[in-house]
């Protein structure tokens, strides 16, 4: 996960890695094979969906994936990852 909260929303980065700028949405869930917590994203490309969109789509995905989790047990709260 990166370190710092580029985008001001928990969980939520911007990326630019001189190749493409994309809004990536990070998370943590436990990985059973393992028995450890492993870190998830999902990343939106701004070429593809523009900036806002892209933003918003993080936001929504990293939302989705902590509430799947929470409707497991997992019991995260907003500030997850902060």
């Amino acid at each position: 996960m990166l370190d710092s909260n580029t985008s001001g929303v928990t969980g939520v980065m911007w990326q630019n890695d001189k190749v493409r700028l994309a809004a990536v949405a990070y998370w943590k869930e436990f990985d059973e094979l393992s028995g450890k917590n492993k870190s998830r994203s999902r990343s939106f490309s701004v070429s593809k969906y523009g900036e806002e969109l892209a933003f918003e789509l993080a936001v929504t995905a990293r939302n989705e994936a902590i509430d799947r989790l929470n409707a497991m047990g997992y019991g995260y709260t907003e500030n997850h990852g902060k």
